[in-house]
């Protein structure tokens, strides 16, 4: 090598996160499928996405989530892989006399319609553009869940609530959000599908922006230092980006052989002011606040909306391919070609 070749980095994935129950904590993995719905575990659930396979829903089939059950962002989510279980867990100390773990079987028949739930968004479905097909977990299931939302939620006692496992035959897709009017339902392409998920099947956020947010937090703030990660959900957290924020500017890029398009920023609404540790939300609404000084808001700062961090994006269709922690990512600017 001459002296002066330049030797360049590429970004490098740091860690992958599946959330196998949506608002709930999530599974850091070091090995993952890419598929079109989302991250999956080898192995598990037929090498078929994990990511936001269960949702909590009341009996008229409104989905729950952090911003309306904070306390659902304590909840801990393991994987039982001799039996193949999800095993949730409280983790407050006020919580363990109360609550035994629960055991939710991964794998479910999907054409048990005597179980039939229709999931709607609260929206009136402008996330989801229809009301999604889901199994009702069981009975056990919906007591434990009930009782630890009437104990965080006094607002709750009149009302019970279900896990509900996510149908393939629900059908979503990314270009009816909002019924197709939203910008990120003019870029998805028609086979971009997710399941419970907000916006799209992958979440990604670079360490660079995570630290450029905490040295802007003021020293009084009510969030932990370092900020948690945990506070923006991401699928795919990257690492050695050039500056903070280069993400924003990734409209297609690629991981191994498997390419990505951005479908739009991600808002930041109320579910960053909410502490993954113990649930609470705070007067300052950190680190919400302080992004809401520098970022930009695209959407508007309505439920919707909010400073932008991180992006929403899309794979390929019919992408099936392992990815690893440290897996390079290659921007590929607005490569027609991946779009």
């Amino acid at each position: 090598m001459d002296s002066g070749d330049i030797v360049t980095t590429n970004p490098k994935i740091k860690k992958l996160y599946i959330y196998p129950v949506k608002s709930f904590k999530g599974i850091s993995i070091s090995q993952g499928i890419l598929t079109e719905r989302g991250l999956a575990i080898p192995n598990i659930n037929r090498n078929q996405s994990l990511d936001r396979l269960w949702c909590v829903c009341d009996t008229d089939g409104y989905v729950q989530d952090i911003r309306v059950q904070p306390y659902f962002s304590t909840i801990a989510v393991s994987i039982d892989y001799k039996n193949c279980n999800l095993v949730l867990t409280s983790t407050l100390d006020i919580d363990r006399e109360d609550f035994e773990p629960l055991t939710l079987p991964i794998n479910m028949e999907d054409d048990n319609s005597s179980n039939m739930v229709h999931v709607s968004d609260r929206y009136k479905n402008y996330w989801y553009g229809h009301p999604l097909n889901g199994i009702n977990c069981g009975i056990e299931a919906s007591k434990w869940i009930t009782k630890f939302i009437h104990k965080h939620n006094k607002f709750t006692y009149e009302q019970k609530f279900l896990f509900v496992r996510y149908q393939q035959n629900s059908n979503r897709r990314m270009k009816k959000m909002f019924k197709g009017k939203s910008d990120i339902a003019k870029r998805a392409m028609p086979n971009d599908q997710a399941a419970f998920a907000d916006c799209s099947p992958y979440h990604l956020v670079s360490t660079e922006s995570l630290m450029d947010l905490n040295r802007r937090l003021p020293d009084s703030a009510s969030c932990e230092r370092p900020v948690s990660v945990f506070r923006f959900r991401p699928n795919i957290e990257v690492q050695y980006t050039k500056q903070p924020y280069d993400e924003d500017f990734w409209m297609t890029f690629r991981i191994g052989n498997a390419n990505f398009r951005q479908l739009g920023p991600t808002g930041r609404c109320v579910i960053p002011t909410t502490s993954p540790s113990n649930g609470a939300r705070y007067d300052d609404e950190e680190p919400r606040a302080t992004l809401m000084k520098y970022r930009p808001l695209p959407y508007g700062d309505g439920p919707h909306g909010g400073p932008t961090l991180g992006i929403w994006v899309a794979p390929q269709k019919n992408v099936i391919q392992i990815v690893n922690i440290g897996d390079e990512i290659v921007d590929c600017g607005n490569d027609q070609q991946k779009l």
